[in-house]
């Protein structure tokens, strides 16, 4: 009889082991997967070109009224999808900046300075706009970097087919 509740124990504490080590396994490998399923969303090649090709239109004809719109925003970005001539950035070549906004085929596009963590703060204190601001959209802006080294400004686009890309002003 004695022989049987020691075996019973012995089994208790090795299933034990057993399960924490299968649960430790599968939250290192559920991150894993979770950064290898990011990997295919966050700055893809196609986002980070048409991007890159916003940024050199916009670094050609001048940043002051985007910085203007900047400074006087509480929110800590200025929305552009598409306004090239409704006050957030009035450009000379409005035509060629509707087309290359349009192109790119984004939901959202952030103008954001130098400084991110002020809307970071507000994304995780619940303070944001829920129409620019989709959970998706939200965890990408909460992954960027908030320091930045050269104190560059940043363009945050979010595309329809749900990825998202950052590219950084220089």
């Amino acid at each position: 009889m004695k022989n049987k509740g020691f075996m019973l124990i012995e089994t208790l504490i090795a299933s034990t082991i057993i399960l924490g080590a299968l649960i430790f396994l599968f939250i290192q490998f559920s991150t894993i997967k979770r950064s290898y399923d990011n990997s295919f969303r966050y700055n893809t090649i196609p986002g980070l070109y048409s991007g890159k090709v916003l940024v050199d239109f916009i670094s050609k004809n001048g940043y002051s009224s985007l910085d203007q719109n900047l400074s006087s925003s509480t929110k800590g970005y200025v929305l552009l999808n598409g306004k090239c001539t409704l006050g957030a950035w009035n450009l000379t070549e409005t035509k060629i900046c509707e087309k290359i906004t349009s192109k790119m085929d984004a939901s959202h596009i952030l103008y954001v300075g130098n400084n991110i963590s002020n809307l970071q703060n507000d994304l995780k204190n619940n303070n944001y706009d829920q129409n620019v601001f989709n959970t998706g959209f939200k965890k990408f802006v909460l992954s960027i970097n908030s320091i930045e080294i050269n104190q560059r400004r940043r363009i945050i686009v979010e595309y329809k087919n749900n990825t998202y890309a950052v590219i950084a002003i220089s």
